[in-house]
């Protein structure tokens, strides 16, 4: 075990509490308060100022989203990026050089390592020889939502920032996921550790749900996204109605729906929804204690992610917190979801895309709701004894 006297926390996609950055970074700082342990928060310059007085955040990183180079036509988004990666390098050597002081005992966490922000922390800390742990949120053997033409370049970007950060003995690779860190062990023959996921709701806070009336709440949380299957839940839906009306009338739907990204196509299947006259709740974006309210009072979590797009590796916030409330719930099978909904026996796991299999398992859990409540209320305690704020911070002072 080593002494770590102040942790500083490097997160330049915090921004608001849409998401899970926000109850992520919350929680990994209350793991090393509870310890007596001091911490610096950096966050994206246009930081929400509910966050930055709760979590006495930094405003830093900066983003110019109006930069010329971006305009540039073909080759805009790419010198944009490039841009982008020499200016975040610099900034991060500047928190690094004001925070480091070698003996005394401080780490850096970076918990968000995507294949677009690897390369400045490669090129900070190839440079600065200060202990970091840097935590990837996707594969390295994947490259999602990018052309055939440019998955090699992402792929070389990954070997390319791996021998940088290989110059630094004091970088400890780490990730939440036992797929991607098997996947990064394998390619590289350097040992990830996988940390607990710490942000869990606490039970007395989540005693909303009941079923009055012989109805059921069925909740995706977050924004509906093409990504997190809600065009295969409409579809269900659309199923449910057709082939089993008794089981359609029992249904209540909670959706968030917001943002610009993909709102043609979410549009046309809020729509779709709307003609079923399936009892729907359509929601915008939700408050911490909100979003804790409609989890709470959900009978079944939906999560039926599209492996296609990055789930198959990375890990859900949502099933976490689906485990540890003891809530039911629906994923995707051949996923990291998958492996936990087997390793904790709860849940039920549907082909990603399969709308007829996703409705089956909608019916299923609701003709025997206690047997699964059941189940989701034996996981929980097994799942907490690894993915706890203590336990995160026992095992990240181990690595």
């Amino acid at each position: 075990m080593r002494k770590v006297n102040k942790i500083i926390i490097l997160d330049e996609f915090l921004e608001t509490k849409v998401g899970h950055y926000y109850e992520y970074d919350k929680s990994v700082i209350q793991s090393f308060q509870e310890q007596g342990i001091k911490y610096a928060l950096y966050t994206k310059n246009s930081i929400a100022n509910e966050i930055k007085e709760e979590l006495n955040a930094i405003p830093f990183f900066e983003y110019n989203a109006n930069a010329f180079v971006r305009k540039i036509i073909i080759l805009g988004a790419f010198l944009y990026r490039f841009t982008t990666w020499w200016s975040i390098s610099k900034q991060l050597i500047k928190i690094i050089n004001k925070e480091f002081k070698p003996q005394n005992g401080i780490e850096f966490f970076v918990p968000n390592i995507f294949w677009y922000n690897v390369l400045p922390y490669a090129l900070a800390f190839s440079k600065a020889k200060a202990p970091v742990s840097l935590l990837y949120r996707t594969s390295v053997l994947e490259a999602i939502d990018i052309s055939p033409s440019f998955k090699l370049f992402i792929f070389k970007l990954y070997n390319w920032s791996f021998t940088l950060f290989s110059r630094n003995q004091y970088i400890r690779f780490v990730t939440d996921s036992d797929v991607i860190a098997n996947q990064f062990t394998e390619k590289y023959k350097k040992p990830m550790t996988v940390l607990p996921i710490p942000h869990v709701f606490e039970m007395e806070d989540l005693n909303y749900s009941n079923i009055e009336k012989n109805k059921f709440k069925l909740y995706l949380p977050g924004a509906a996204r093409i990504e997190k299957g809600i065009e295969c839940i409409t579809e269900a839906i659309e199923y449910i109605k057709r082939h089993n009306p008794i089981f359609f009338d029992k249904l209540v739907i909670v959706l968030q729906f917001f943002g610009e990204k993909e709102k043609q196509e979410l549009e046309a299947l809020k729509t779709r929804i709307i003609n079923t006259k399936c009892e729907t709740l359509f929601l915008e974006k939700l408050s911490s204690e909100e979003y804790k309210f409609h989890f709470g009072s959900a009978d079944i979590i939906l999560i039926p992610y599209l492996n296609s797009r990055g789930y198959r590796a990375r890990t859900s916030g949502v099933l976490a917190e689906a485990i540890a409330a003891c809530k039911p719930f629906i994923t995707s099978k051949d996923s990291w979801m998958d492996w936990q909904k087997n390793k904790y026996q709860t849940g039920l796991a549907v082909v990603d895309t399969n709308a007829e299999d996703l409705a089956h398992a909608i019916i299923e859990i609701m003709s025997n709701y206690n047997t699964y409540k059941s189940k989701a209320l034996a996981a929980k305690d097994t799942w907490l004894e690894f993915h706890s704020k203590e336990n995160f911070y026992n095992t990240f002072i181990n690595i």
